[in-house]
């Protein structure tokens, strides 16, 4: 499985870059979301960014929840502000994929956890950037 970058994207790995949304579900972004969450999953714990980890994944309807656990060597408290939201937009939008994803409906919700076991304020995609 491909690193996923924390503010650049889910990843090619996970929503299948260089195709397009997956064929043989059908086109809602319910369907999508249920069977990249399954697929994200299935590979729990894996890498994600820099030393941290995707412990879980799962679909809340149209939306993939992103369990990610930061590790104690690059632990940085994360803002909560529109433009760390921005950032994950405009790197989960450079793959087509996942702006088809989202164009369709669909929605990424991030949730860090702390080394010390906080769990920070989710962040939520809905939408690519204009720029």
């Amino acid at each position: 499985m491909a690193k996923v970058m924390i503010g650049l994207a889910i990843g090619a790995a996970v929503l299948g870059a260089k195709v397009m949304l997956h064929p043989s579900l059908p086109n809602t972004s319910e369907g999508q979301a249920k069977f990249y969450a399954e697929k994200l999953n299935a590979t729990a714990p894996s890498p994600f960014g820099y030393h941290n980890t995707l412990t879980a994944a799962k679909a809340d309807g149209a939306t993939i929840e992103l369990d990610v656990q930061q590790s104690p060597t690059s632990y940085r408290a994360l803002p909560d502000s529109q433009a760390f939201k921005h950032g994950l937009a405009f790197g989960m939008c450079k793959e087509k994929v996942q702006s088809d994803f989202l164009a369709m409906g669909g929605a990424v919700r991030y949730v860090f956890t702390t080394p010390n076991g906080q769990v920070l304020k989710p962040v939520t995609v809905t939408s690519c950037p204009t720029q």
